[in-house]
């Protein structure tokens, strides 16, 4: 069934008075998903010029019914390019706009700089949806270039031990110190000493006995205790500081 926005019009012909007129039902807040579907298939063009065009819609509504076209805008602009106009037109739409983004290039180099506009901690999303990837630990390393530290401590909150030694790695003491604890109390055998110990080198000890005033579960504090062997200093504070959670 053609959109009724359609009805009259021939393309690319009367595009300015598509323009007109999806506008005008954009601000009475009508929904132009379908109108942007029948687009897709018939008009790209005018699909283009609507959502990314130099008159393009700026409504929170139009913009998010742009992305589930995302695909055919791609084909058009490649890249961040359309997420970044698209975020341009509306702020109020722009965490959607990331968040699609990042469901279609979630390895991508350009969401670290993309972020930065849009995240309340940048990188978190990025983050979180590569966990389980192979180019998790470099991106890692790469938010921490970029000075998102916040979203890496948090990040170390999934039992992920990769936001730690980024942190470490950027001179971010005091973040990997507390990122390590997080990463502990959400996943007890969390191998924090050895990411710890290969960034660290004969530094670590001192971090370890940063890191043991921050660990409040006495089921953390055992299994860390566990691999402070080699660091007596470390071992005997974290030993007492077990008894006393007991």
């Amino acid at each position: 069934m053609q959109s009724p926005l359609l009805v009259g019009l021939s393309l690319p012909r009367d595009l300015e008075l598509l323009r007109d007129r999806a506008g005008e039902a954009s601000r009475r807040g009508e929904d132009l998903a379908p109108l942007y579907a029948e687009l897709a298939e018939t008009a790209p063009v005018a699909l283009i010029d609507l959502t990314l065009g130099p008159k393009a819609m700026k409504e929170a509504a139009a913009v998010r019914a742009a992305l589930a076209h995302a695909e055919a805008l791609e084909r058009h602009s490649p890249g961040m390019a359309p997420y970044r106009r698209l975020a341009s037109l509306s702020p109020e739409a722009a965490l959607d706009v990331l968040t699609v983004a990042v469901a279609r290039h979630a390895a991508a180099s350009w969401l670290i700089s993309f972020a930065d506009k849009i995240e309340a901690r940048p990188g978190a999303m990025q983050l979180a949806a590569n966990r389980e990837a192979p180019p998790y630990a470099a991106l890692c390393w790469a938010h921490a270039a970029a000075g998102h530290f916040q979203a890496l401590v948090v990040e170390a909150g999934s039992g992920a031990v990769e936001p730690v030694a980024a942190l470490l790695a950027a001179g971010r003491d005091h973040e990997a110190v507390e990122a390590a604890a997080r990463a502990i109390e959400a996943r007890a055998d969390a191998p924090v000493v050895p990411w710890l110990a290969a960034v660290a080198g004969p530094q670590i000890e001192d971090l370890l006995l940063r890191l043991v005033p921050r660990l409040r579960s006495a089921e953390a504090a055992r299994a860390l205790l566990l691999h402070l062997t080699p660091f007596p200093r470390a071992r005997g504070v974290l030993s007492a500081a077990v008894r006393g959670m007991r």
